[in-house]
């Protein structure tokens, strides 16, 4: 599961949903009910109350505790987006892709679990969440996307796993605290700018049989 840790109270929480409802139900139409008009019952038993979440922390700022379930597969394109209060994250085994810009700019994010069995991480999924320390890549990991870690400034080590047949380009640009990185023995590429302006990197324990360095890496 998905865990995001909860800082308000119940009753605080409520009035940022019902001012999320009220907001993103003004183009809705449902039967019986003028434009705009639909019940909150209706809308959460239509919809669920989830879909009223992502709302209410752009508009107030809070921190939501919400679980995804074990079994699902893919966190989807800018699933939490700018979401800037959230502290803690752990992804299920369930999950197998991670789309683009799942958890751009979450700048208060520190601790990251990530389950096994993801593939994919997209293009920016983690592009500066500044905060985010040092976390365990998936085992089973076969692409980092896009500048997929950029800007990831207290990011201090990596250690690729031998999953790993491709990192695009940028993937940990301007991470200025990264320190050491140790790469799969079947990496053969480092792609284009994959660590530039990475200022503190001083251990880079590299594949024998690597057959490129791309510019600005």
């Amino acid at each position: 599961k998905v865990k995001l840790t909860m800082t308000l109270s119940a009753e605080s929480f409520d009035k940022a949903l019902d001012a999320a409802f009220k907001k993103v139900s003004k183009n809705l139409q449902a039967p019986g009910f003028r434009k705009g008009k639909m019940p909150r019952p209706m809308f959460e038993q239509k919809f669920g109350v989830e879909a009223l979440y992502e709302e209410a922390l752009d508009a107030n700022g809070m921190l939501v505790q919400k679980e995804i379930p074990e079994g699902v597969t893919t966190i989807g394109v800018e699933a939490f987006y700018d979401c800037d209060n959230i502290t803690s994250i752990v992804i299920p085994d369930s999950v197998k892709f991670i789309r683009d810009y799942a958890f751009r700019s979450c700048v208060k994010i520190t601790e990251l679990l990530i389950g096994d069995n993801v593939e994919e991480l997209g293009a920016s999924a983690f592009y500066d969440c500044t905060a985010l320390e040092n976390f365990d890549l998936p085992e089973e990991l076969e692409s980092l996307g896009i500048g997929s870690f950029y800007g990831c400034t207290k990011l201090a080590e990596i250690h690729f796993p031998d999953s790993l047949k491709s990192i695009d380009s940028s993937a940990f640009e301007n991470c200025t605290s990264l320190a050491s990185v140790t790469f799969a023995d079947d990496m053969q590429i480092i792609p284009e700018g994959c660590f530039n302006k990475c200022t503190s990197l001083e251990n880079l324990v590299l594949p024998a049989d690597l057959k490129g360095i791309r510019a600005s890496a």
